[in-house]
């Protein structure tokens, strides 16, 4: 059960590290 609790906020953080990502690679392509 801990590591379920714990996953819930790990998996906020990895949605806004995939999210930046994306809008990086977006910026890019649109720089180009």
């Amino acid at each position: 059960m801990e590591s379920m609790t714990a996953n819930v906020p790990t998996d906020t953080n990895h949605a806004s590290e995939i999210t930046a990502v994306r809008i990086d690679g977006l910026g890019l392509t649109t720089i180009e």
